[in-house]
């Protein structure tokens, strides 16, 4: 590989600097285009915002729901949206009432245990 030397970039670069030099625009000039450009009339601000008002409340007379009916239940209708978390597993045996009379045992372990 060859190693150049960096005048010849150094040539290149100072002529496309002198080039955009020559060509730019001075500050001012550009100032005031901006400013120019960026000035619109006061009317025009009036005129966007009346036609927007006007707009946005026709829009809301006629795409507006109607009066919108709502039925008020009852408190003793009324159910927690939470109820079905306390319906866990083996709810049954809680909620049941034991018999004492009664036994999961076999009668004859029951005799047994009796003599």
């Amino acid at each position: 590989m060859k190693h150049q030397d960096d005048s010849d970039l150094r040539k290149i670069f100072e002529e496309i600097r002198r080039f955009d030099q020559q060509n730019l625009p001075s500050f001012r000039r550009l100032r005031s285009k901006e400013r120019r450009s960026s000035q619109t009339p006061f009317p025009v601000y009036v005129t966007s915002a009346v036609l927007t008002i006007i707009l946005l409340g026709i829009s809301l007379h006629y795409f507006s729901p109607g009066p919108q009916i709502v039925k008020v239940s009852s408190l003793e209708e009324w159910k927690a949206p939470t109820d079905f978390l306390l319906r866990t597993p083996g709810i049954e045996v809680i909620e049941m009432v034991p018999n004492l009379e009664s036994s999961v045992l076999p009668d004859s372990v029951i005799k047994q245990n009796k003599e």
